[in-house]
């Protein structure tokens, strides 16, 4: 590819030089603006959080009568402590060494 001809034709129009000028140079500033916006969001997303991730978990209910109430029954203390006991000896079992 000749460039000698481009090269020609782009000094004796000097409008089209100029917009493909600006057109590079917007479109570099766009790129550079959205590297920049990339990057400060992955480094807020590699900062700590102050939560303790590692030991939360998510307990799931499910009932099989319809009229079963599971707000009633936690709060009661009919499956809520049961539950935690359990747990707490599933993660003291799972946190020790070989």
């Amino acid at each position: 590819m000749e460039i000698r001809p481009i090269l020609s034709a782009m000094l004796r129009n000097k409008t089209g030089a100029i917009l493909i000028a600006l057109q590079i140079a917007l479109t570099l500033a766009i790129v550079c603006n959205a590297m920049f916006i990339i990057h400060d969001r992955i480094s807020n997303m590699a900062r700590p959080s102050g939560m303790d991730e590692e030991n939360i978990f998510v307990i799931t209910m499910a009932a099989y009568k319809p009229d079963y109430l599971a707000d009633s029954a936690i709060h009661s203390g009919r499956c809520g402590k049961h539950w935690m006991i359990s747990i707490r000896r599933w993660i003291r079992m799972s946190i020790q060494p070989p």
